[in-house]
């Protein structure tokens, strides 16, 4: 790694491309590692695109850093390999140095040097490499006016923000031009309001740059807002590689769609004709699904906020007919958070409850009877 340096810490457009549209840029193959104490990483195969923003998500323990750490190079693989640009830099029985994989790391802290200005800070990769002063010089002031610090040049890192030193860190690990860029949780140490626009702008500097990335976090929404596409882990395995979108529409199985954002499960069973659930059916026809996912007993995915509600109208809620549902429910549970109501409600048929997100002016009473609008084309088979 040319220089490892610490930090604190839209889908604007489609990603450049896509591994199985190209050749890959990087490349874990069977991945492994084992510490002694079991698997922390197992069987990870997985292809990025050059260029590509990706991120490792999942809960604690289940090898997202770890692997981060092996295409680093700080962890050697205990089995598989890992290729850049087609060639082995990591394997079990041999690793090519982190300083020599054109790769750049920002971990949690900052780790700037104190007694260094914003521009000798930023400068100090550029100077390890023995690049002439004035080509430094440009860069630098280049670097800074992307990272929008160039006012700022000749502070020290004590007299700036939180925010402000991420920058600086930021600046250092781009300004030496890393073929990789690669983030270990660069964003847990600031506020929520900080972590938002941080993350608007590491994914800005990621387009400008046209940096392959990978982002390691647990946060949720960060991986959402700035990646192209985001791997899950759970256990030291990969579960699910996806958009984002499609993540959340159409998780595969029950770990994804609780992990990411909330969801309903609802238990069905299927036949040659109907989808039946607990207290009522739907037409397999208006599944927009892959006919062999409906055999047997499912299990559905369906987002609070893919359920519509209203109040109980003169007319009985019932089945149209046609692909929307309409359910009876009664509003058993409300609580307002600002932009939006969370309702948990309790269906007339079979009693289950379900939760539900309506906009802030829609607002229900708790004990009121409501009307559910469910679109079955939004309900995703989980395993």
């Amino acid at each position: 790694m040319s220089e490892v340096h610490k930090v604190s810490g839209h889908h604007a457009a489609a990603p450049a491309a896509h591994a199985a549209e190209t050749v890959p840029y990087l490349a874990l193959r069977g991945l492994g590692r084992d510490f002694g104490a079991g698997l922390a990483v197992e069987d990870v195969n997985l292809d990025i695109a050059k260029g590509e923003f990706i991120s490792l998500i999942g809960p604690s323990g289940c090898g997202k850093t770890t692997t981060l750490r092996m295409i680093a190079g700080f962890v050697q693989p205990s089995a598989g390999v890992i290729e850049k640009d087609g060639v082995v830099i990591a394997s079990a029985k041999r690793m090519l140095p982190p300083e020599k994989r054109g790769m750049v790391m920002i971990f949690q802290s900052y780790a700037l040097w104190p007694h260094k200005t914003v521009a000798e800070n930023v400068a100090f990769g550029l100077r390890l490499r023995k690049v002439a002063d004035a080509d430094v010089r440009r860069r630098v002031t280049e670097m800074l006016q992307a990272v929008r610090l160039d006012a700022l040049a000749s502070r020290y890192p004590a007299e700036l923000s939180g925010g402000q030193q991420q920058r600086v860190a930021l600046a250092r690990a781009i300004v030496v031009r890393p073929a990789v860029l690669l983030l270990d949780e660069p964003l847990s140490n600031l506020d929520a309001n900080l972590r938002e626009e941080m993350r608007v702008e590491i994914r800005r500097l990621h387009d400008e740059f046209k940096m392959t990335t990978i982002l390691v976090t647990h946060d949720q929404a960060e991986a959402m807002a700035t990646s192209d596409r985001i791997a899950i882990m759970n256990k030291g395995r990969l579960e699910q590689v996806d958009r984002p979108f499609a993540l959340y529409a159409r998780p595969r199985t029950r770990f994804i769609a609780s992990f990411i954002g909330r969801t309903n499960f609802l238990e069905a069973r299927c036949n040659g004709t109907d989808v039946t659930f607990d207290g009522f059916s739907i037409a397999r026809q208006h599944f927009d699904l892959p006919e062999q996912q409906f055999s047997g007993a499912v299990t559905f995915s369906l987002r609070p906020q893919s359920i519509g509600m209203e109040g109980r109208t003169a007319v009985e809620a019932a089945p149209s007919g046609g692909a929307a549902l309409r359910l009876s429910a009664t509003v058993v549970e409300a609580a307002f958070f600002g932009d939006y109501w969370e309702y948990v409600v309790r269906l007339g048929a079979g009693g289950q409850s379900l939760r539900v997100l309506s906009r802030p002016n829609e607002t229900f009473d708790v004990g009121q009877d409501v009307v559910l609008n469910v679109d079955p084309r939004l309900m995703a088979p989980v395993l």
